[in-house]
């Protein structure tokens, strides 16, 4: 199963000044051993600007992607949980980024997930195996 998330208002420009303290998403499986994140071809922020930082379970900062640097590629994240959040200054707006979460050769997903919970400003999409995070109460 792969898990999809994308920066607020894809495929449209993300917001303007969008701090990586609000604007994160966070997933954890407790039947994987290693994540993959997959970002789709067309991701891409201000270069040098806007960032998504991609972290492990140790909130250790493993990559900072900037500008096309994520796009087409796969990121190896050792463990089941992965943050990823994101960051834009005051301007230069582009799509953002679309990814996918999850182990092996992951698949292209077109489709949200239909049990998604919006509650204290916070997307929540669960299942019976995985939970994705999406915090988007910075604007």
């Amino acid at each position: 199963t792969e898990y999809e998330i994308t920066s607020p208002n894809w495929p449209n420009n993300y917001p303007n000044n969008l701090s990586s303290s609000r604007t994160y998403w966070e997933y954890t499986s407790p039947t994987l051993e290693n994540l993959k994140i997959f970002f789709d071809r067309s991701s891409q922020t201000e270069s040098g600007y806007d960032k998504v930082y991609i972290y492990d379970k140790t909130d250790t900062l493993l990559y900072t992607l900037s500008g096309n640097q994520m796009a087409g590629k796969t990121y190896e994240i050792e463990g089941n949980y992965v943050k990823i959040a994101f960051s834009s200054d005051g301007s230069g707006q582009y799509k953002g980024f679309k990814a996918f979460i999850g182990s092996g050769d992951l698949e292209i997903i077109t489709t949200m997930p239909e049990n998604i919970i919006f509650s204290n400003n916070v997307y929540y999409t669960t299942d019976r195996l995985r939970t994705i995070e999406c915090s988007t109460s910075s604007f």
